[in-house]
């Protein structure tokens, strides 16, 4: 057996998916490369060329705005990551991508029952589970910052449209948005291919997250188990086993405020020994 331990590679970076001005990101981050000690804005920016360094101050003290114009230089002269120059430009992009429930019928139309195309698309239950959070709002920047960017805001909007068009929610006739308690859903007659892609962005979501939150945010643990056949089901019990504590621990503590935590169980197996 090989227990592969989980480790910490964010060093202390800021993370991106924590704020919900992309400028104190960027001055936080600016804070952290100074403590580090590896980091010129003077030299960053001279070599760049791109933005000048009065400008750079003037958009960190915010005199000046961020936006998807100077944000590609921005980007290389603070080093962004990847993710997190897609995460800032998506957030600035939903400026222009709101969220509006102008027509009276969808506020009190008869709920309809959902049954089984929650998973119609991998990201309706992600952005479902966001209705009892503090700080929830019908806003497409909003909603786009509390689902730490793993989708663009025009599927955020589907996902809103279609999470009050099917029931799972319902907007009241004062515009407050609210989990619909009358639905029902199974994962009876769902395609397998749904369920099989929920659970594969459910596994890239994870992945994404070891790479962009310090440890003390999450949990990672790989054991490596070499097992006879005759024990398999054993150890496929021993999944099921803390599969219910987790949804017991749900069933105890409903509705929480804070945070919304993905918890993946996943066993696969590796390798097989050689039949002759």
């Amino acid at each position: 057996m090989t227990h592969l331990p989980s480790s910490n590679s964010n060093n202390g970076r800021p993370v991106v998916y924590d704020y919900g001005s992309p400028v104190k990101f960027l001055v936080d981050l600016l804070e952290h490369y100074k403590l580090n000690g590896t980091f010129s804005l003077r030299q960053r920016t001279a070599k760049v060329g791109a933005c000048s360094q009065a400008l750079i101050s003037q958009i960190l003290k915010g005199n000046r705005q961020l936006n998807r114009d100077n944000l590609p230089a921005i980007a290389s002269i603070f080093k962004l990551t990847q993710p997190e120059n897609q995460f800032i430009d998506r957030k600035l992009s939903a400026h222009v991508h709101k969220i509006y429930f102008v027509d009276d019928d969808v506020k009190i139309k008869k709920v309809r029952l959902p049954k089984n195309h929650l998973l119609s698309d991998w990201l309706h239950p992600y952005v479902k589970d966001l209705v009892n959070l503090n700080g929830f709002a019908l806003d497409s920047e909003v909603l786009f910052s509390m689902l730490k960017g793993i989708a663009p805001v025009q599927k955020i909007k589907k996902s809103v449209e279609f999470l009050v068009r099917e029931g799972f929610w319902r907007v009241t006739l004062s515009g407050e948005v609210a989990p619909e308690e009358a639905a029902v859903t199974t994962t009876n007659e769902i395609p397998n291919g749904k369920i099989r892609a929920f659970h594969k962005k459910a596994l890239e979501i994870a992945a994404r997250g070891l790479t962009t939150f310090p440890i003390d945010k999450r949990k990672a643990s790989t054991i490596l188990v070499s097992i006879d056949r005759e024990h398999l089901d054993d150890l496929k019990g021993l999944v099921d086993s803390f599969q219910h504590q987790l949804l017991d621990f749900i069933e105890r503590h409903p509705n929480g405020r804070d945070s919304l935590m993905q918890v993946t169980i996943h066993l696969t197996p590796i390798g097989e020994k050689q039949h002759e």
